[in-house]
């Protein structure tokens, strides 16, 4: 009933009516606070959890950043390669066209000159038909090669290496005949470089024609070929030796090393 006092269920003892408000305002607050605590425990679990996800993001973002600078760094390597083995192929292809033009040009020559020897043999054979009454020998003479009685003009042989280190060589007529017991021999002539520290190399193109257009037969008479080093007064000094297995129909020129050539002077190209 209205204006009774609440009764206490502990001990039975009334409450009075002005006491009533003030309890029922602390049970209020209580609960204000509770479910104040409640919320910001929420907000602050919501805080972290949005947190979180933002530095996974950040995270996947640098690692995809990180995979492409990797893709862009795999592609320049590539590019390189492809760049210096595209330069390899083109110097390859270069030196390729080379040695077919001067190994042509050889062939041309070796052909010339086995068709000289023909047309030589083809003369001799028709001055016999003609009644020539040279003894086989002396037509022969027109193979061999003829005496020079100049001898090679002085050379300087010492090698000046602070000079130019230029080999310089006579002409073909300067030295021809002059080594006894020569089978057929020929020398294309020119001033050889001869750079420090590398191996000089000497054409002997005529030389070579010789060995092609008669291959079979210098094998089998067991020919070899020898380089001589003039003194400067028509004589010539003890044979440069040389690897005689590197002789083929295919090879064009000869390798020496510079200590070999290191004086000027003037060498010979024999087959015997």
């Amino acid at each position: 009933m209205e204006g009774q006092s609440k009764v206490d269920t502990e001990d039975n003892t009334a409450i009075p009516n002005d006491k009533q408000s003030t309890v029922s305002n602390a049970d209020d607050l209580w609960e204000t606070r509770s479910n104040c605590s409640t919320v910001s425990r929420a907000s602050q679990r919501s805080r972290t959890s949005q947190w979180s996800n933002a530095s996974a993001l950040a995270a996947r973002a640098r690692a995809k950043a990180a995979a492409a600078q990797a893709q862009v760094s795999y592609a320049e390597r590539e590019a390189e390669v492809i760049k210096q083995q595209a330069h390899i192929e083109a110097e390859a292809t270069k030196r390729k066209a080379i040695l077919s033009a001067d190994l042509l040009k050889l062939r041309l020559q070796s052909a010339a000159a086995a068709a000289n020897a023909e047309a030589e043999v083809l003369e001799a054979a028709a001055g016999d038909e003609d009644g020539d009454t040279r003894s086989p020998t002396e037509r022969n003479d027109i193979f061999q090669p003829k005496p020079d009685p100049s001898p090679p003009p002085p050379a300087n042989t010492r090698f000046d290496s602070s000079q130019t280190n230029t080999l310089v060589l006579p002409t073909a007529q300067q030295v021809k005949n002059s080594v006894e017991g020569c089978t057929d021999w020929s020398v294309d002539y020119k001033k050889y470089q001869a750079l420090l520290g590398e191996p000089v190399r000497i054409r002997c193109a005529l030389f070579y024609g010789y060995i092609r257009a008669n291959y079979s037969l210098a094998q089998s008479a067991g020919l070899s070929l020898m380089w001589y080093k003039s003194t400067g007064h028509g004589d010539f000094e003890e044979p440069i030796s040389f690897d005689g297995t590197r002789m083929s129909k295919e090879e064009d020129a000869i390798w020496f090393r510079p200590a070999e050539l290191e004086d000027v002077g003037y060498y010979s190209c024999v087959l015997r």
